[in-house]
């Protein structure tokens, strides 16, 4: 992982995330000692709707760290088919070096 943008961070990022919240029904969990939070903001309307949610995790101490992870998916009139999605990562405090080695040991832990 180079970092919070490129294929193998958010892949890694949505296998943990499922993991953890299998049903994606909550909006606070935690992984780890990491605060997990996500406040989805979306319109729904008759010729196109869109969704985004931000994802934000903390984790605590003097070396901590927090990110938010933001996730944009458009849809046109048939919601069955995305036309598009992107996603996109911002550290807001700590070494990238730390969130990204958690983010490997976390997957790691996860069944093949």
């Amino acid at each position: 992982m180079k970092g919070f943008a490129g294929p193998n961070f958010l892949r890694a990022f949505a296998r943990i995330q499922q993991a953890a919240n299998p049903s994606f029904n909550l909006a606070r969990w935690a992984v780890g000692r990491v605060e997990w939070r996500r406040q989805r903001h979306s319109y729904w309307g008759f010729d196109y709707s869109f969704q985004v949610e931000a994802h934000t995790l903390v984790a605590p101490g003097r070396t901590g760290w927090n990110l938010v992870v933001f996730v944009e998916t458009w849809w046109m009139t048939s919601r069955s088919v995305a036309v598009r999605t992107s996603s996109w990562g911002k550290l807001l405090r700590g070494r990238k070096a730390d969130v990204l080695a958690w983010f490997k040991d976390q997957e790691a832990k996860l069944p093949a």
